[in-house]
């Protein structure tokens, strides 16, 4: 697998992921009075970090076996895009959103 199909296969995985944390929010009636439950936003939150960790790690470090190099400057993009794009959506954790901004 080339580094850009791979790069193609992670953006894919990690929009699909952002997109099911968005499903919920769309699927109200009313969108000015939707309430999200913390608790489940929480729970999907730290599973697409898992996967996000994951993935990033498989990046960074590549795959000798199948010819796919090193990559540590997509782990960092990885990362940083999910950090930005998961910024907003932790409004009611005030201290994650620092340690976010302040870490980028």
């Amino acid at each position: 697998m080339s580094t850009t199909v791979q790069h193609r296969l992670i953006a894919m995985v990690a929009c699909t992921l952002l997109i099911g944390l968005f499903i919920p929010l769309w699927a109200q009636e009313k969108p000015a009075a939707v309430a999200v439950d913390r608790k489940v936003l929480d729970r999907q939150v730290d599973a697409l970090l898992k996967v996000i960790i994951d993935t990033g790690a498989d990046v960074h470090n590549g795959s000798p076996k199948q010819g796919i190099p090193p990559n540590p400057a997509g782990c960092y993009r990885l990362y940083r895009d999910f950090l930005l794009a998961l910024r907003p959506l932790l409004g009611y954790h005030a201290d994650l959103q620092n340690a976010i901004e302040t870490g980028l």
